[in-house]
């Protein structure tokens, strides 16, 4: 009987010890923190007194950090995070749960996003008093909104707000707090909150915080240094910066070795003053090492610098996935990269939009990529309405991929590069591999020289150089008639020492007094022992000439005539160039280059064997919409090749097929999972291979109305070539 009433009063003592316990704090309050009514007013003792499992609720309110971490400085001030113990922020004080709390749209957007709370929890590092006064000072002769933070007021502010004695093994939250007022000009790392490892950000607002570089270390993330996780967030209107003559800015509001999801990212700044040796990076987010961006929108950012920027929106050396990457500036004096993204990891699903890299007006420096500057990995990306723009050279209106940089499957449409001396590759210049991409509508314009109006392909000298089963149409080249050397090479592709294989090059054109290749301009060079190649490519309708040769250069198994093209092709367009009205644009999203039953160019391609001019890997692959690309043994010219039944084009396995079909038919709809946004599909009648129908995606996972087409069996297929088969019943 002893041992069991022994073993009960430690079972409730176990149990009292593990209870979870709620604190309360009010601005302004003196009690214990034990409710609302008797809530305390000191943050920083509610979390030394707080257990592990402990909860701390905070009404409305400004607080300021109390705990000094060096006796002397009283900028050392910090709220001091303890392991296990949640703060939550966002109540008005008198709720009994957390999900009471109330939501409104302060921002006016008309969305109420998760970090919305209508009674604000601000945690502040302004402990002087003196109101911080944060300005946008416009770059010098510039038309464009390029600005940096000017900050002023903030000079005794604490260093950081908020500080985290991690890593952590207990998850420790904090939970609808504003986090403003942080000027790190102590150790560099984060100037609103440092964030350790399994302490988690969550529904917050950090804003207004600044991280300096100090004396032996660079300048990481003015609002974050984050190591742990950030979910559900606004970072806004914070600045990492630099003025050392050697030195880096890493992260406008955060430098990330952790993960950060489903945030916002916004109107921060990455700026170096220094010269001639400093670099920003990410005037967004700097995404390091293991780091992981998932699914946030990094809009309006800025990467500024006396001498070099790199990715205006973001700077990434691990993983961003399905992010939404848009109107972010790279601007710099010596060399600006990357307008929205500088990138050595991977890039996935994500859209990158309306960014601008440019160098200083007046500077002679040079600008690499529009978009994105990639030597990394891009795949599933919609890149467009991104611009490069300087007086030097200019390289890659939508990305500038480096040689060790592979882009596939994604869109690059409608870009521009901009340049007073050379400009190259409106929609991509690119040393590494692409494959399997759309690029239209990209513009290469040059006062003296423009090369490549959809790619400028550059092989040789330890360059891949290759385009793989890319579609390039209504792209252009051009130069300024009335200056030297005025000249434009490869309105659809400038192939320098590259290789092109298996393309559809169509409806591209080139403007200039000295004008080549209105489709391709393919050339090499013996010095470098480079030739350039293009193997089994169709390439027609392009104004100007379809395809020029020139030097150490082959271009074989092509199809570069357009006099027979409703002879030979399902559906050719009826023009040449650029289209110039809607329903010409609309004429080209419906072409079908597959070559026609009894067509010339059928079993016309080279010989296959030990004397082919076309090399194995070639022969042996595929060609763009998949199918074998030696048939009959023998090879057919141009990027098809001719399958009497169209069914032979279905995958022959569903893990070899990126798309799947799901039907509805009391709808007469079917979903399609697994594309673009913006995909162009087309429709064919499995039995006769006729084409029924030319749609476009809305979205990733589109429904689609089927509702016209009779009973029967249909094959889908993508612009990028991928195929599906379905039953409409």
């Amino acid at each position: 009987m002893r041992n069991t009433i022994l073993s009960i009063l430690l079972l409730l003592s176990a149990t009292h010890a593990n209870a979870q316990r709620i604190l309360f704090v009010k601005e302004g309050a003196t009690g214990d923190g034990s409710s609302w009514e008797k809530a305390s007013g000191d943050i920083q003792a509610m979390i030394n007194k707080a257990s592990v499992g402990d909860q701390i609720w905070i009404a409305a309110g400004s607080y300021y950090p109390t705990q000094q971490l060096n006796e002397k400085d009283p900028r050392s001030k910090t709220f001091v995070i303890k392991e296990g113990v949640h703060l939550y922020g966002g109540f008005a004080g008198n709720e009994n749960d957390i999900d009471s709390r109330t939501k409104t749209d302060n921002d006016g957007d008309g969305n109420i996003s998760a970090w919305e709370f209508q009674h604000r929890t601000i945690l502040s590092g302004d402990v002087d008093g003196v109101k911080d006064n944060w300005v946008r000072k416009p770059a010098k002769n510039e038309n464009l909104p390029i600005w940096t933070w000017q900050v002023s007021g903030n000079e005794a502010n604490c260093y950081r707000v908020i500080t985290s004695n991690g890593p952590f093994v207990q998850e420790t939250q904090l939970n609808g707090l504003t986090i403003e007022g942080g000027n790190n000009t102590n150790d560099g790392k984060g100037g609103g909150i440092y964030i350790t490892k399994n302490l988690s950000i969550n529904n917050c607002v950090i804003r207004n915080n600044a991280c300096f570089e100090s004396a032996y270390n660079p300048a990481f993330g003015g609002g974050a240094y984050n190591e742990g996780k950030i979910s559900n967030s606004l970072f806004c209107d914070n600045l990492c910066h630099s003025e050392r003559s050697i030195s880096k800015a890493m992260g406008g509001s955060i430098y990330n070795l952790g993960l950060v999801e489903n945030s916002s990212i916004q109107n921060s700044n990455a700026n170096t003053q220094g010269y001639p040796n400093s670099t920003s990076c990410g005037g967004g987010i700097y995404n390091d090492d293991n780091g992981h961006v998932s699914g946030c929108s990094i809009r309006n950012n800025i990467s500024s610098s006396m001498a070099f920027s790199q990715g205006g929106g973001i700077f990434n050396h691990a993983k961003v996935s399905r992010c939404q990457i848009a109107e972010n500036f790279s601007y710099a004096s010596s060399s600006a990269q990357g307008g929205g993204a500088y990138s050595y990891g991977e890039m996935e699903g994500c859209t990158i939009s309306d960014n601008y890299a440019k160098t200083h007006s007046g500077s002679n420096g040079g600008v690499v990529g529009g978009g994105v500057y990639n030597d990394g990995k891009m795949e599933d990306c919609n890149i467009y309405n991104n611009m490069a723009d300087g007086s030097s050279s200019v390289i890659g209106g939508g990305v500038a991929n480096e040689k060790n940089g592979e882009v596939n499957k994604c869109r690059i449409e409608g870009n521009k590069v901009d340049g007073h001396q050379y400009a190259e590759g409106g929609g991509i210049c690119n040393k590494g591999k692409v494959h399997g991409c759309v690029i239209r509508n990209n513009l290469a314009n040059a006062f003296a020289k423009a090369f490549g109006g959809g790619i400028k392909n550059l092989g040789g000298d330890g360059n891949p150089g290759l385009i793989f089963g890319c579609f390039v149409s209504g792209n252009k080249a051009q130069a300024n008639p009335n200056s030297l050397p005025k000249m434009a090479y490869g309105g659809g592709i400038e192939n320098y020492c590259g290789t092109v294989v298996n393309c559809v090059i169509y409806n591209n054109e080139i403007s200039a007094p000295i004008a080549k290749g209105g489709g391709t301009y393919t050339s090499g060079t013996s010095t470098q022992g480079a030739n350039g190649y293009m193997y089994c490519s169709t390439i027609v309708n392009n104004a100007n000439g379809n395809s020029i040769q020139e030097n150490v250069s082959s271009v074989i198994g092509c199809i570069t005539e357009s006099q027979k093209a409703t002879q030979n092709f399902v559906r050719p367009s009826t023009f040449e160039g650029n289209p110039s009205n809607e329903a010409q644009q609309q004429e080209l999203q419906q072409t079908d280059w597959r070559l026609k039953a009894g067509s010339e160019y059928i079993d016309q391609g080279p010989n296959i064997g030990s004397s082919s001019l076309i090399p194995n890997w070639v022969l042996e692959g595929k060609d763009i919409a998949g199918n074998a690309r030696v048939n009959n043994h023998s090879v057919d010219c141009g990027a098809y090749e001719y399958y009497s039944d169209i069914s032979t084009e279905l995958p022959t396995s569903k893990a070899n097929n990126p798309i799947a079909i799901y039907s509805n038919p009391t709808k007469s709809c079917i979903r399609i999972v697994g594309m673009w946004q913006g995909c162009i599909i087309r429709i064919y009648q499995l039995s006769s291979g006729e084409l029924v129908d030319v749609l476009q995606t809305t979205d990733k996972n589109d429904w689609i109305d089927v509702s016209k087409l009779p009973m029967g069996f249909y094959l889908l297929r993508t612009e990028s070539g991928e195929c599906a088969k379905w039953e409409k019943e």
